[in-house]
């Protein structure tokens, strides 16, 4: 009987420390996480000199972070502009060959070439909205106040066709022009306005050109291929 308590007995301290141990190693992981969140807002908000961009603060980083950085595909154009400037139906086609990638250190849209669009009033309309000016060291603000009813706040878009409450996040510079007159005011960059549903970690709706839904993809076998699919 006395075997049978001491094998209890070893069963249990066994399974003590296995608990403990692995607690210990998920607060670990939590505070890693904590720490790289936290490294990130202060990195981000060091390179931002605009002081009339406000900073982010640690929640905005978690959302950025969680929702944004990563690599993406377009899946569907959602909604056009108002205006006649539009992405013709070949050029919609065309986009969804583009691979949007946002880090925080950088912003690029790989697979875009000269001969992407077929149609050069879809090159143009992707150049203007900044297609090809991917940049380095990029500078994220977040704005949770968004009226869902007139997306982009100049009438570009109306109603939005989805049940959520969004968050816009873009980058920029973060250039005082004052301070670096160099720097074209007005100057667009590549996949610069976002918007989060931050119920979802795997959709981004990407203001560009029109209103378009983005899904976070992966390589597989050398291809992408949207996340769960």
């Amino acid at each position: 009987m006395k075997k049978i308590y001491r094998i209890i007995g070893i069963l249990l301290l066994f399974c003590l420390v296995f608990a403990v141990g692995y607690l210990g190693c998920r607060k670990i992981g939590f505070m890693g996480k904590k720490q790289e969140i936290r490294l990130f807002m202060e990195t981000n908000n060091a390179r931002n000199v605009i002081k009339w961009e406000a900073d982010i603060e640690e929640e905005d980083a978690q959302l950025i972070e969680e929702h944004v950085f990563g690599e993406w595909k377009i899946r569907e154009r959602i909604m056009e502009l108002e205006s006649d400037n539009n992405i013709s139906t070949q050029g919609i086609e065309e986009m969804k060959n583009l691979v949007f990638i946002y880090d925080k250190n950088f912003v690029r849209i790989d697979g875009y070439e000269q001969c992407t669009f077929s149609d050069r009033d879809d090159l143009f309309l992707f150049q203007y909205y900044g297609g090809n000016y991917g940049v380095k060291l990029p500078v994220y603000h977040v704005n949770r106040d968004v009226d869902e009813c007139d997306l982009g706040g100049q009438g570009d878009y109306g109603q939005f066709p989805k049940e959520c409450e969004l968050v816009k996040v873009d980058y920029d510079l973060g250039y005082d022009l004052s301070l670096y007159p160099s720097v074209l005011y007005g100057t667009r960059y590549a996949g610069e306005a976002l918007y989060v549903d931050s119920e979802d970690k795997d959709t981004l709706y990407l203001d560009m050109c029109g209103l378009w839904e983005l899904k976070r993809c992966k390589v597989v076998d050398n291809t992408f291929q949207f996340e769960g699919e």
